[in-house]
């Protein structure tokens, strides 16, 4: 470091200095760059040219112009009075901790854009005051003067005079391995997902100056060095653009909100309004009982309850015809998993000290944010667990509708999902003008959003690069509706299969359900063994993991092994639902001990890879084949393990751990999980990019992601009550209208089925007890069935 910037100069020395030294990385004077000689400064009585003329009572000008740039930028380089020395304070400086990943500068937003100066006497005489400064600044950076044509006295227009600050983010990359701070300090590039994220620093500029004129100048300082320069500048003086102004998508959003809560209020008015009223008559003595909603509008109408939704959600009451309150519990623990990792993703990113949290990556303590990856397969072995249990329903009859069975579940998922995807491609966007925040904006929400929407609603995101993907976290949703198209060619074959021998059944079973549990486990590993790819994401530059997730993490045929092995054990269930389900107690002790310690290894196994990267590793094993072993099979570990316990917890062999995913509390939490899912990332997002880094260490992530949890938990309920709960409500009031239609055809339906002599695991087994349990289990299976 020079020496002039040890501790114990004043502020303003320290400053002066850096400007000095570093001026020109932040101003664009370099656009005045020659060769040859300097000519000297031309009186000031030369000519200033702008374009267009000052509005009324508007310092500023109508027309932003390069040369009134290059002037004021000259005089903010050489002046010492308070104005100028404000706006380079508030630009971004060296960073401390660069080993440590502080790669960022972003300054002080605040101080730049409240920075302004009217310039006593005019611009031009400003710069003949400080003529030899500029001289000096001249023949050091060997500029032309003569470009800058200044006239002062009465022809100076007013405009000049003022000069604002206009805060700009300067983002420097060169190639995949090396990057540029400020100043020119060089550094390593994170190898990690900090390596999608280039080297930034902020500068604070006369407003009059342009994004591309201060691009053309630091390109003009970096010349020959091969930087790509990007710059973002701050809205608040543009004009309106694109990503700023209020559009008919934006409105469109607003209305449909409002008209949501609206219609949710009175719909709540209403109804209390009536319970009121029968309170009073059965007060009264008047006799009779709460009658529903009578007439098909008001029906309709309560759809939109939102007080009755709310009670709904947050009802604790277990009416289940069978145990299955261990499914809410893993459902909320694994939200709180993914929201943790998604946390520390972002803080590579979003904190000075990122390489603190890399060191972090193969601690104990950090496996769950380093790998945080299997908490997705949990929702998709609880959606396909479920699927398998109530899947007889379906085929009650000799005829299974293929087309119901699928438009149902669309119509229950798009909804919710159509207006989280609105609000993010529309009013996310006006949370924020930070630069920082508006492009990262663009990048990841809007102009993919606007391109891509058609992908998500057809659910088939997952197919398109990863970097191309609305909402990126919807993926996983993709996939399990992929995943859920095909499941009646699984389960048709087990559930309606003849009476034709206890062998024969066992082929059924081992048929289809074999060959896609084989499926899952040998795709996986071919890929990650073929590309030589890493067991997880975390692992391996910015390339790698893009193709680890193109390639791997989003596709079906990869994330099949959890939803396989959920059927199975959705099938198992229902076999033993009537039979006495006995275990031993050395069964059930050596059981949790597999399940437990199979759950551990898959979240630790993916640290030895690093140390058998380049050797023969853990057990002889290379890097490479360890890396594939992990992606065939830890997934399938990871879901027998969750069969185990589900099982277990279900037949009433839970134990302590069976009790505490048991508890009632789960059962509201869990309803959330879908629209936590969508809510979550883009909230986080949000909060990550703050003008301002943050200096990483445990207890300020801790605080994060309880922040992260209690701000996704109010959006998630919000989106439940005004937009998944009507819209579920609505669809199931639809279904029965169809059903009470056909209510002739079902009754003779039953009955043909009761006399059946098809085996007793078919799917006609046991319908009275379906019939009576219809309602309260619907309810608890397609709150579950509707997460990710």
């Amino acid at each position: 470091m020079h020496t002039s910037l040890l501790p114990g100069l004043s502020h303003s020395d320290i400053l002066l200095r850096l400007r000095r030294d570093l001026g020109h990385h932040y101003l664009p004077v370099l656009q005045l760059r020659r060769n040859g000689s300097v000519q000297n400064l031309k009186s000031p009585t030369s000519v200033f040219s702008i374009e267009g003329k000052a509005k009324k009572n508007d310092t500023r000008p109508a027309v932003t112009n390069a040369n009134l740039c290059l002037a004021q930028s000259l005089l903010q380089l050489v002046s010492v009075n308070e104005w100028s020395l404000r706006m380079w304070d508030a630009s971004g400086k060296i960073p401390d901790g660069i080993r440590t990943g502080a790669s960022e500068a972003r300054g002080r937003p605040s101080l730049c854009r409240s920075s302004r100066i009217q310039l006593e006497g005019g611009l031009a005489s400003q710069l003949q005051v400080h003529g030899e400064d500029i001289l000096e600044v001249a023949r050091r950076l060997d500029l032309d003067l003569n470009r800058v044509e200044v006239k002062g006295g009465d022809d100076e227009p007013a405009a000049s005079a003022t000069i604002r600050g206009k805060y700009c983010l300067v983002t420097l990359r060169r190639g995949n391995v090396k990057g540029f701070l400020a100043g020119g300090a060089s550094l390593e590039v994170l190898e990690s997902l900090a390596h999608s994220h280039a080297n930034t620093y902020a500068t604070c500029i006369p407003d009059t100056c342009t994004p591309d004129i201060l691009k053309s100048s630091v390109q003009e300082a970096r010349r020959g060095e091969g930087i790509e320069v990007a710059v973002h500048c701050d809205e608040v003086y543009e004009e309106p653009t694109t990503s700023r102004s209020f559009t008919k998508l934006d409105l469109t959003f607003c209305i449909l909100a409002g008209l949501l809560v609206a219609v949710g209020g009175i719909a709540s008015y209403i109804d209390e309004a009536r319970r009121q009223r029968e309170e009073e008559e059965e007060d009264m003595g008047a006799s009779g009982t709460r009658d529903a909603p009578s007439s098909k509008g008001e029906a309709l109408l309560q759809c939109f309850n939102a007080a009755h939704n709310t009670r709904r959600l947050f009802s604790v009451d277990n009416n289940e015809p069978d145990s299955f309150s261990v499914l809410h519990g893993l459902k909320v623990w694994s939200m709180i998993w993914v929201i943790y990792g998604h946390r520390y993703m972002l803080m590579l990113t979003t904190v000075e000290n990122s390489e603190d949290i890399l060191q972090h990556r193969t601690e104990a303590k950090f496996w769950l944010a380093s790998n945080a990856f299997p908490s997705v397969d949990t929702f998709f072995f609880v959606s396909a667990f479920l699927i398998a249990v109530f899947f007889p329903r379906l085929c009650s009859s000799r005829r299974f509708l293929f087309v119901p069975y699928v438009m149902t579940r669309y119509l229950r998922l798009i909804p919710t999902l159509g207006f989280a995807m609105l609000f993010c491609t529309t009013v996310l966007r006006f949370l924020s003008s930070e630069p920082i925040w508006v492009s990262h904006f663009e990048a990841s929400y809007g102009t993919v959003c606007r391109n891509n929407w058609w992908t998500n609603l057809l659910l088939i995101n997952n197919f398109f690069d990863a970097k191309e993907m609305c909402m990126g976290q919807s993926w996983s949703l993709a996939v399990e509706w992929q995943l859920y198209l095909i499941t009646p060619l699984v389960l048709l074959p087990i559930y309606r299969r003849r009476a034709t021998g206890e062998h024969s059944a066992r082929g059924r079973v081992l048929g289809p359900l074999g060959v896609m549990v084989a499926f899952s486990a040998l795709v996986p590993t071919y890929v990650i063994y073929s590309k030589n790819l890493p067991p997880t994401g975390a692992f391996g530059g910015s390339t790698i993991t893009e193709t680890f997730y193109n390639l791997y993490y989003i596709m079906p045929w990869c994330r099949a092994g959890p939803y396989a092995l959920g059927l199975a054990a959705g099938v198992l269930y229902n076999s033993l639902r009537d039979k006495q389900f006995r275990v031993s107690q050395t069964t059930r002790i050596l059981g949790w001990a597999a399940s437990l310690t199979a759950l551990t290894l898959v979240i630790v196994a993916p640290n030895w890879w690093k140390s058998s990267q380049h050797s023969m590793g853990i057990f002889g094993v290379s890097g490479r084949v360890w890396a594939a072993l992990y992606a065939g099979v830890s997934k399938h570990l990871w879901a027998l393990s969750l069969a185990f316990i589900t099982i277990m917890v279900s037949k009433g062999h839970g134990g302590v751990v069976g009790r505490f995913l048991s508890l009632p509390v789960y059962r509201p939490l869990s309803r959330l999980s879908y629209c936590m899912s969508l809510v979550s990332l883009p909230l986080q997002t949000f909060a990550a990019l703050r003008p301002n880094k943050m200096q990483y260490d445990s207890v300020m992530a801790a605080y994060l992601v309880v922040g992260d949890l209690i701000f996704s938990f109010v959006a998630a309920v919000l989106l439940c009550v005004f937009v998944e709960a009507p819209s579920s409500r609505l669809l199931s009031l639809a279904i029965s209208g169809k059903m009470a239609k056909k209510s002739k055809e079902a009754k003779e339906s039953s009955e043909k089925s009761k006399t059946s002599t098809e085996d007793p695991d078919s799917c006609s087994r046991d319908m009275e007890t379906e019939k009576k349990s219809s309602v309260t289990s619907e309810r608890s299976s397609t709150e579950t069935l509707r997460c990710r």
